[in-house]
């Protein structure tokens, strides 16, 4: 007689389904006339089976929300931990998602860890990320990155202080360079952030930190590069 769904015999003599074997729990086999325990298939990861004997891949359970196995064939839902991005009592389930701007790399945790500075999360997360060129932020625990302010830059990622632009330059509209003020503008940081036209009866050429007053008897429109 061959052994049925679930069970295996690796003796050439059994005659009876009494003498086959079960797969035990955490597996599962749909195979008739098994010889070996080799048939039985494990639950996979993130889930798990207490059923002995079991004969197709629907006997094994999903682990609750967030939660995982440390390894396939699984027997027990005492087995499910929390996973990556999530955290519970003791490591297990009932899992939580970590909230913004915290992130958890391991499984089997109860707390999740901060961001550092220059990097943030939108929760759930098992890393965080770090700020695109042009952002920042300077705090732990941050849900998400702020473009550099007025007159400042990040040209890498994961900026924690952005940087100042030189006299005579400005901040490109995604705050990721420093770019010449045009002649007849000017910029001085931080008294002047970004290039503002030289005043009536001044001027000035490219990338300048401060206005020239024209001569005597010349004067200028708003934002000239010279004296007429």
């Amino acid at each position: 007689t061959e052994c049925g769904a679930g069970k295996y015999s690796d003796s050439v003599e059994a005659t009876a389904e009494s003498t086959c074997d079960n797969c035990p729990e955490g597996k599962w086999s749909d195979a008739q006339g098994a010889v070996n325990s080799t048939t039985c298939t494990a639950c996979a990861i993130g889930k798990y089976s207490t059923t002995a004997g079991a004969k197709n891949e629907n006997s094994c359970e999903t682990c609750a929300t967030g939660a995982t196995t440390s390894s396939d064939g699984s027997d027990a839902v005492s087995d499910c931990i929390c996973g990556k991005g999530y955290m519970g009592p003791g490591g297990a389930a009932p899992c939580t998602a970590c909230a913004a701007g915290k992130f958890q790399d391991e499984v089997n945790k109860q707390m999740c860890k901060s961001c550092p500075a220059g990097e943030a999360s939108a929760g759930t997360a098992s890393n965080c990320t770090a700020c695109a060129k042009g952002k920042y932020t300077q705090s732990t625990d941050s849900s998400e990155c702020t473009l550099c302010p007025v007159g400042e830059i990040a040209s890498g990622t994961g900026t924690v202080n952005c940087t100042q632009c030189s006299p005579g330059k400005e901040a490109s509209n995604d705050h990721i360079s420093c770019e010449d003020c045009s002649p007849g503008k000017y910029a001085n940081f931080p008294d002047v952030k970004a290039c503002e036209n030289c005043e009536i009866g001044k001027y000035s050429s490219q990338q300048s930190s401060s206005c020239a007053s024209c001569g005597s008897g010349k004067s200028s429109p708003p934002g000239s590069p010279d004296c007429p």
